[in-house]
């Protein structure tokens, strides 16, 4: 019965928002998935969800982005110390200290092609690393007009060097990143010490889950890059017109995943409401977390 009322609740508020903002047939395909998902996770997490839009509702971007800098930072709350025994039992201190050189001491043509040899399949080499052809080859698909239009090229980083955290000590020009969530570890190569700065995912680590594979090093792009958040994502699949896959990075180390083949759209709504974050993102060193 618990979980009936959440569901009528969360029903209402979706049709509220109906009124003022119109969403793909696609979009609302995958937020009803997504409220399946919810689901799964208990009652408490569907009340919370809707508790947390209620709250929300009616409110500018600029309100809830000034609550929201009023809360506790998560790097507040969480120690690297969890992280750090997920690296040790899934990824190694030997891997985690040579992702952590390899990005830093290795030129970026250099850097790049090591990525690319981890790949055996030539097709997906030129596809997630040769990205800003592919993007104008894509501009003239309907499919994916409204996401590639969305793709930030020249990107800066600001949730980095706005951040009281990823600035200090100083703003590290090379960085890696460590997120994890509960079932995932990502690791998150920055290059922004020259232009085009760009992202990749380095290496992904899935736990406690040997049937769903592991995402490949690739390049990911750029949606959001404001001083509270950056979006970042994976290329849809084909036939897809939006990525299956976004990381959402907040300047006080909180982190989302969402692995739903969702709009644009419903990620930077989500971004905004969610205010406390279960999961988070550390800068990495030789010896581990900072």
């Amino acid at each position: 019965m618990k979980k009936f009322i959440s569901f009528l609740i969360l029903i209402l508020i979706f049709s509220t928002q109906l009124t003022t903002k119109a969403y793909s047939i696609g979009g609302l395909q995958q937020f009803f998935k997504g409220i399946v998902r919810m689901f799964r996770g208990g009652a408490d997490d569907v009340i919370k969800s809707g508790d947390d839009l209620l709250k929300n509702m009616g409110k500018t971007k600029e309100e809830i982005l000034a609550e929201t800098k009023g809360s506790k930072g998560i790097n507040e709350t969480i120690s690297p110390s969890s992280i750090e025994v997920k690296i040790s039992e899934n990824i190694g201190r030997e891997q985690h200290s040579l992702n952590f050189t390899s990005l830093k001491n290795t030129a970026r043509p250099k850097y790049i092609k090591k990525l690319k040899d981890r790949l055996k399949n030539a097709d997906e080499v030129e596809n997630l690393f040769d990205f800003e052809e592919l993007i104008a080859d894509s501009n003239s698909s309907s499919t994916n007009k409204g996401f590639y239009s969305a793709i930030i090229l020249n990107w800066v980083g600001r949730v980095y060097r706005y951040s009281d955290y990823y600035s200090k000590p100083d703003l590290e020009e090379k960085m890696l990143l460590v997120c994890s969530t509960d079932s995932d570890v990502f690791y998150f190569a920055l290059l922004m010490e020259q232009e085009p700065k760009r992202a990749f995912l380095v290496e992904h680590k899935k736990l406690n889950n040997e049937d769903i594979n592991s995402m490949i090093s690739q390049e990911l792009l750029v949606l959001e890059d404001s001083n509270e958040v950056k979006i970042m994502s994976s290329f849809p699949k084909k036939g897809n017109e939006w990525p299956s896959n976004y990381f959402t990075i907040y300047n006080n180390q909180g982190f989302e995943y969402d692995s739903l083949n969702l709009s644009l759209d419903i990620i930077k709504t989500k971004a905004l409401i969610y205010k406390n974050h279960k999961h988070s993102c550390f800068k990495a060193t030789n010896e581990g977390l900072l």
